[in-house]
């Protein structure tokens, strides 16, 4: 079986160990997972909630995504896998990744939807759509993230 690595070799590698409560969720080709952990502020107040996280872990990223809902995470992971891979790193707070840009409406828009500041609603106005249109190009780029991991597989 032949391996196919969507990380790019130029991207540094980084020690990939879990905490103590972290927890595996899904696992992927490559060493890729999405662990689920407690978020925990710093100081230790115990009078503040814990909150349940999300982030996705690829060897080699330089920048590991976190998410507050698995579905974000999970969506963010198929927009890695439909492009080929891509670098967060230096796009600024705001900014998109040239891959995830040039890769089209769909994929645009599943990659925003993952950042805390974008909704459905936000977006379908931002796109000129209908909110389901969103969805629908959501769907379409998890098949492709699917299609690609599958590949990754064989």
């Amino acid at each position: 079986m032949t391996t196919v690595s969507t990380i790019p070799p130029y991207m540094p590698v980084l020690p990939l160990g879990q905490d103590d409560d972290d927890t595996t969720v899904d696992e992927h080709p490559g060493g890729v997972r999405i662990d689920e952990y407690t978020d925990r502020l710093p100081g230790g107040d115990k009078k503040l909630p814990e909150r349940t996280k999300y982030r996705v872990v690829i060897p080699g990223y330089a920048s590991i995504p976190r998410f507050d809902d698995l579905d974000d995470a999970r969506l963010w992971l198929s927009v890695y896998y439909d492009v080929g891979g891509f670098q967060e790193e230096r796009t600024g707070k705001f900014g998109v990744p040239a891959k995830v840009a040039a890769a089209g409406k769909d994929t645009l828009a599943a990659y925003l939807l993952t950042q805390d500041r974008m909704n459905a609603s936000e977006l379908a106005t931002f796109f000129d759509v209908e909110r389901d249109t969103i969805y629908s190009y959501c769907s379409r780029v998890r098949k492709r993230g699917r299609d690609a991991q599958k590949a990754a597989e064989e």
